[in-house]
């Protein structure tokens, strides 16, 4: 009898920053400012720069190898155009060949341009981190709220923030 339990779903740092919104959703609902990493303590910002710098050269290799792709196949598809129909008019070819590079600076733009451009906040590092490492138990996350408005640091206790920290 063969046991079969669901298995989790993989998760990939950068399938949850650029497929699931709801993580950018929840923080940008809850408004909180933008800080600078400088304003964290140091391993914390530390820790959130080298996730960004990852999760960047992720973004970099996925929408490169995206771009060359397109750009093989598109580059296939003329091939095969041209060699299944006699095209004598060279405006044609030069039509199809305008087709591929457009699709190519599409994906380009798509893969490579935006998800390049978004600004990785610590909020938004601390909410990636601790949605693939649950044991954390929002632990990153209320330190860059905490961190972010300066009126909670003169409300709460020192004590806190080293417990959490």
């Amino acid at each position: 009898m063969l046991c079969t339990r669901p298995r989790a779903p993989r998760r990939h740092p950068m399938n949850l920053f650029r497929r699931n919104k709801t993580v950018r959703t929840q923080l940008a609902s809850s408004r909180i400012p933008d800080i600078p990493f400088s304003a964290l303590p140091k391993p914390i910002a530390r820790t959130l720069r080298a996730a960004g710098t990852r999760i960047r050269r992720i973004v970099a290799v996925r929408g490169i190898f995206a771009v060359l792709a397109a750009a093989l196949i598109s580059i296939l598809c003329i091939m095969a155009v041209d060699a299944m129909v006699t095209i004598l008019n060279p405006w044609v070819r030069w039509g199809l060949w305008a087709c591929g590079v457009a699709a190519t600076a599409i994906v380009a733009n798509q893969a490579l341009v935006r998800p390049l451009s978004r600004k990785l906040t610590p909020a938004l590092l601390a909410g990636l981190i601790e949605r693939n490492h649950p044991e954390l138990e929002e632990r990153l996350s209320t330190v860059v709220e905490l961190m972010a408005s300066p009126d909670s640091l003169a409300e709460g206790s020192d004590l806190l923030m080293q417990v959490v920290t």
